[in-house]
């Protein structure tokens, strides 16, 4: 029991950290897959360095820390403490207990796709809210309460903080259907995609690179396997990473 407290607390701390560091480039990706859904203008013309661009001119570089963060930081605290702490655990039930090096590629896949899911599924309440928060993101003109930036100028900003998000989309929404269920198909996949990507291609480069005495156990080896392991996951959870952002942001009756 200890050794699984320590498991997760370490997958959530050290995501979560990660989770704040890296926060702007969340926003530009997910404001780059919701432009030109309903009540979002198509702002970002020229790719990802174009989006940033834009949003440091209009928002503020520090703006790119405060669309989210509150959510994100807390998603990845519950989600992540599953998705990557939990994984040697699962990864032994599924292998029925061999050591790590005995682990073939396919009992890897599964217990990151276990993972990922259960964490997902577990987290999306929050994710929802930050996928809104970000969409709503942008400088207000006080004089006429509307939005002077981002995807939704013009209009009235839906919401003043994360909290408020929650309770709005409880009280229109529902809790199980705005919350709890509300994009969840797509959010487990995209989950159970980047981990049993991640966490397979991560643990199975460091094992052959040490069988065929390509790099020792270190710094070096992790950062490879790590740069592996990054690529190979967004690669595969992409489309459905997509489509997880989109859905989350459709409100009732928009």
């Amino acid at each position: 029991m200890e050794r699984l407290a320590r498991e997760y607390l370490s997958g959530s701390l050290a995501s979560s950290f990660t989770a704040a560091v890296f926060n702007p480039l969340e926003v530009v990706k997910t404001r780059l897959q919701l432009q030109g859904m309903p009540e979002m203008r198509r702002v970002y013309t020229s790719g990802f360095s174009n989006a940033l661009r834009t949003i440091v001119r209009e928002d503020g570089l520090l703006r790119l820390w405060r669309y989210g963060l509150v959510t994100i930081v807390a998603r990845d605290f519950f989600y992540s403490g599953v998705r990557t702490g939990m994984y040697p655990t699962v990864r032994s039930i599924v292998a029925s207990g061999r050591k790590a090096e005995d682990v073939s590629m396919m009992q890897k896949i599964l217990a990151g796709a276990i993972c990922g899911g259960v964490g997902s599924g577990l987290a999306n309440p929050l994710d929802v809210v930050r996928v809104r928060m970000i969409a709503d993101g942008g400088l207000v003109d006080l004089s006429t309460n509307t939005l002077r930036t981002g995807m939704r100028a013009g209009s009235a900003p839906r919401y003043h903080s994360s909290f408020q998000c929650f309770v709005d989309a409880m009280q229109t929404e529902g809790f199980v259907r705005g919350l709890m269920f509300r994009g969840i198909a797509p959010s487990t996949s995209r989950a159970a995609l980047l981990t049993a990507a991640q966490m397979s291609t991560y643990d199975h480069t460091k094992v052959m690179a040490k069988r065929h005495g390509l790099l020792p156990e270190g710094a070096t080896l992790h950062l490879l396997a790590a740069g592996i392991s990054g690529f190979a996951a967004q690669v595969a959870c992409n489309p459905a990473d997509v489509l997880k952002s989109r859905v989350m942001s459709i409100r009732v009756g928009s």
